[in-house]
């Protein structure tokens, strides 16, 4: 922390996608933030000014990994246990032959269902699949993961040379998170960008004038954080029912700072629609928390 990289000393007072604050494979010099007079940038952490920003505390190293083995062993042998030995899979393209007879299944179930009338919910629906986008910041805004090929290539070349997880800047990614949803700065109510352990989501809450709405979107996977929390599958008590265990606790950790936030919010726009949204694993743990709230 506290660092700027640069492929040359020429280039620090220049600008760059994604800033400076982590370094790439072909940086070769280093500065302190303060040698760079960029005091402003560095602590601009881009939530509103009026709201500090709040950290979910991250499990300790040790103990979260060895949640997650836990997690993964229980369920492993939950699985193993449900199943006689032989009737296990042995054939390594079994797998791939359920996967297409449950999309056969999904296709005949979707012609049996009604035709979709609700186009206002349809609308709303649209917006948030928008604000999810946006919710990974630039790595979003870059289109990354527009297609299978660029996903693959953020979770593998592109990781060995930056990983824009974690070395993205704020600034950066709440400028492009600003432009997805053509939202100004000062409606940010709350941001986090960065996860300091596994189970700690990163999200935004913003609020959307045009729609009334308080917006809680939450990002899906992608630092290695994420990935344990992902790994983290075996099934606990969620309410009436069960719920993946990464994706559980990394709600008990959301509805931490919400419960700081979202109060006074709702207080004083009590015509706002609280909406909260999210792909992937950040649609799993929004559902999960507006069950709760």
């Amino acid at each position: 922390e506290g660092w700027r990289y640069a492929t040359a000393a020429s280039r620090f007072g220049s600008p760059r996608l994604g800033g400076r604050a982590a370094p790439r494979l072909s940086d070769r010099r280093r500065q302190r933030w303060w040698r760079l007079q960029a005091l402003e940038e560095c602590f601009d952490n881009t939530s509103s000014s009026s709201t500090a920003p709040i950290q979910p505390s991250p499990e300790d190293p040790a103990e979260a990994w060895g949640r997650v083995q836990k997690s993964i062993q229980t369920a492993v042998l939950r699985v193993w246990g449900q199943r006689r030995r032989g009737g296990l899979p042995l054939d390594p393209v079994a797998l791939l032959r359920r996967a297409w007879k449950d999309a056969a299944r999904f296709g005949e179930l979707a012609v049996r269902l009604p035709p979709w009338e609700e186009h206002e919910v349809l609308g709303a629906l649209c917006v948030a699949a928008l604000y999810s986008r946006a919710a990974y910041g630039l790595v979003g805004r870059m289109g990354f993961f527009d297609t299978v090929h660029h996903g693959a290539w953020v979770f593998s070349m592109q990781k060995a040379d930056y990983d824009m997880a974690h070395g993205v800047d704020a600034a950066s990614n709440t400028a492009a998170f600003l432009d997805m949803v053509q939202l100004r700065r000062e409606d940010l109510v709350h941001v986090q960008w960065k996860a300091a352990g596994p189970f700690c989501p990163v999200f935004v809450v913003a609020r959307d004038h045009d729609l009334q709405w308080l917006v809680v979107v939450i990002r899906g996977t992608l630092s290695n954080n994420d990935i344990l929390t992902d790994a983290t599958v075996n099934a606990v008590p969620l309410l009436e029912g069960s719920a993946h265990e990464g994706f559980a606790a990394m709600t008990e950790r959301l509805l931490r700072v919400l419960a700081e936030v979202l109060p006074a919010e709702l207080a004083a726009r009590p015509e706002y629609r609280l909406v909260l949204c999210g792909h992937s694993m950040g649609g799993a743990v929004a559902a999960m928390a507006a069950a709760r709230l």
